[in-house]
């Protein structure tokens, strides 16, 4: 079935062949998947907005970044007043980080003040208390504003100077300075110094981009002296900050999202992220066609021996298709072989009776490819992340991507476009949505929108696909395998298209591995580096495939992946949830190729079914 595209209104159905008649039905039309907010409008800048504010839609799928209005850092002014340092050295300046990341810069200019940086003393006195301070009552020649201070051993001796105050004006030197002891009496000791710079101005390099204004302080190496240092206040200019700076000017769109009426305005809510900030409005603009997107049979019709033809005109769209499919009432008469049993009894008076019965063999369990990756299983949580049961994530790579469109190696009619990544039901498809990181959304193409992830229920069997189906599936498939293998494998051997690999344990991969055919992990599968692999890939049993590092890798075909088993390797009542991280990314790619997956299997013939033979009609006849 597709959807076409382009539909204004419902188109009719018409239902014609079959050998039959009566049977109709109805069109539903309905936004297509692809169908997603292509424009924003914004009513109401607001004011007052100092962090990107959370922009959400009802319903969700499309996803925003505000744009805030900004001012750059012009300059840098220093209140020097009461400021006690003295620099060795150049200071580092610093801005306070920017939320839109775009950080202002600068340098600090120093000048030569003649400040103590560095101060000993040498030389003894009399009458003095070890390890008391005693404060100099001198002065050092040719400058002013040094306070200073010294310290006394056992023996009388100097044994620590302390700058308390660098002053200013001074040059380097030694200059006898006195004290006063504990007699109250003068006594000189000598004192070396050298001297330092100060802070003359800052020069903005970048001005950078700010909501509001930013703090200002220094970083780098500390002043020499003195050890309680005192640094003059820094403020960025302008001063006071542009009001017009903290105003929301546009809205991006991130995201597209999927589904939305086309045509229709969707309200956005505006939350200030540290509730800072209020007033903006805005709305999203959704634009496509409507697609035909179901069907509602009518009058089931009767005496259809075969599948009828279903043509759908007007509606002012193109491209929709259906298919009809027959039944006997409520019974799929889609079966295997198919048997007449016939029974006859007879009684000694000559009374003769006969029964037959039309039975059929339900077909094998197949196993269908749902899309490049297909995550065959429910997915319990409601985000994939790593604090909630993680079950899926991946990479953040620009040149990471899978491909849903069939690569049709093999040349002839290509198959369908699959979605990159075919999944379970709804919730898993918005989880693994989640879990794809919204700038690479567009790495994953094929069907069903960017990024292309899609519920294949479906498609790869709805309820046929259970746990015991696929453990038999994978059991048969076993029994083709060129090459099988127990436990821990860590190598592959050399392979073909050909070739069927079958690991009942967990395959663990580094370096260059690569190889083709059909690979089966019954564990889990964990590689990193350039795993190449041309065929299909089927994890089945734990379910689990972890893929560390980067990489130049490639999977050529499809990649199932389906947790069937517990963990200690007991068949699940039912799918259980299918693991898939990759840590990394490098510029792997998984491109579906039917000539490398589903027809590859189709080499295989599966295990004729074990469900109970199907009555297909009855009858007695009586002599």
């Amino acid at each position: 079935l597709t959807g076409g595209s382009g539909y204004t209104s419902v188109p009719a159905v018409s239902i014609t062949g079959g050998g039959g008649a009566g049977a109709t039905a109805t069109a539903q039309i309905g936004p297509g998947p692809a169908d997603g907010i292509t424009s924003v409008t914004l009513t109401n800048g607001g004011s007052g907005y100092t962090a990107m504010p959370l922009i959400s839609i009802v319903p969700a799928g499309a996803t925003f970044q505000a744009v805030i209005a900004s001012a750059p850092v012009t300059g840098v002014t220093g209140n020097p007043a009461g400021s006690n340092y003295c620099y060795s050295g150049t200071p580092t300046v610093n801005f306070a980080t920017s939320p839109l990341s775009n950080n202002a810069s600068g340098t600090v200019n120093m000048i030569s003040s003649g400040c103590i940086s560095n101060l000993s003393a040498s030389g003894s006195c009399s009458n003095v208390t070890t390890g008391q301070s005693y404060p100099f009552t001198g002065s050092l020649p040719g400058g002013s504003g040094f306070v200073g201070s010294v310290t006394f051993g056992n023996n009388n001796k100097v044994n620590g100077a302390t700058i308390t105050s660098v002053g200013s004006g001074y040059s380097s030197g030694s200059s006898a300075i006195n004290i006063v002891n504990d007699k109250g009496n003068a006594c000189s000791v000598t004192a070396t110094y050298t001297t330092g710079s100060q802070i003359q101005s800052v020069t903005v390099t970048s001005g950078g981009a700010y909501m509001s204004q930013p703090s200002v302080t220094l970083g780098g190496t500390n002043p020499s002296a003195p050890s309680a240092f005192v640094l003059p206040a820094l403020t960025a200019l302008p001063n006071p900050w542009p009001s017009t700076a903290s105003a929301i000017q546009a809205i991006n769109i991130t995201s597209p999202g999927s589904g939305y009426t086309p045509g229709q305005n969707y309200t956005l809510t505006i939350t200030p992220s540290n509730g800072v900030g209020s007033g903006a409005t805005a709305f999203g603009t959704a634009s496509g066609s409507f697609v035909v997107n179901g069907y509602n049979v009518t009058n089931g019709g009767s005496g259809y021996t075969s599948a009828p033809n279903v043509t759908l005109t007007g509606g002012g769209g193109t491209g929709a298709t259906a298919s009809a499919t027959i039944s006997a009432g409520s019974v799929n008469t889609s079966m295997g072989a198919i048997y007449m049993l016939t029974s006859m009894a007879a009684t000694k008076t000559g009374a003769k009776t006969m029964s037959q019965m039309e039975v059929g063999i339900r077909p094998p369990f197949s196993l269908n490819i749902g899309g490049a990756i297909t995550l065959a299983g429910i997915e319990p949580s409601t985000t994939c992340s790593a604090s909630i049961n993680i079950s899926c994530l991946f990479p953040n790579s620009s040149n990471f991507a899978v491909s849903g469109f069939d690569a049709n190696s093999c040349a002839g009619p290509a198959a369908a476009t699959k979605p990159a990544i075919g999944v379970y039901d709804n919730q898993s498809q918005l989880n693994v949505i989640g879990a794809i990181p919204g700038n690479r959304q567009n790495n994953y193409t094929g069907a069903a929108g960017t990024p292309s992830v899609e519920d294949v229920y479906t498609a790869i069997g709805g309820a046929s696909a259970t746990p015991a189906a696929m453990n038999a599936y994978v059991q048969n498939l076993a029994t083709y395998a060129t090459a099988s293998y127990s436990g821990n494998v860590t190598s592959l051997p050399a392979t073909t298209m050909s070739s069927v690999t079958y690991i009942n344990g967990n395959l663990t991969l580094s370096g260059n591995p690569s190889g083709s055919g059909v690979l089966i992990v019954t564990g889990n599968m964990t590689f990193q580096g350039n795993f190449t692999w041309n065929g299909v890939v089927l994890v089945i049993g734990q379910g689990s495939i972890t893929h560390n590092g980067g990489g130049n890798g490639t999977f050529n075909g499809a990649v199932y992946v389906a947790q069937t088993n517990d963990a200690a390797g007991n068949p699940l009542p039912a799918l259980g949830t299918p693991t898939y991280l990759w840590n990394g990314g490098g510029t792997n790619q998984i491109n579906y190729d039917h000539c490398k997956a589903d027809a590859l299997l189709q080499k295989y013939n599966g295990n004729p079914s074990d469900s109970p033979l199907q009555i297909l009609s009855t009858r007695m006849l009586q002599f």
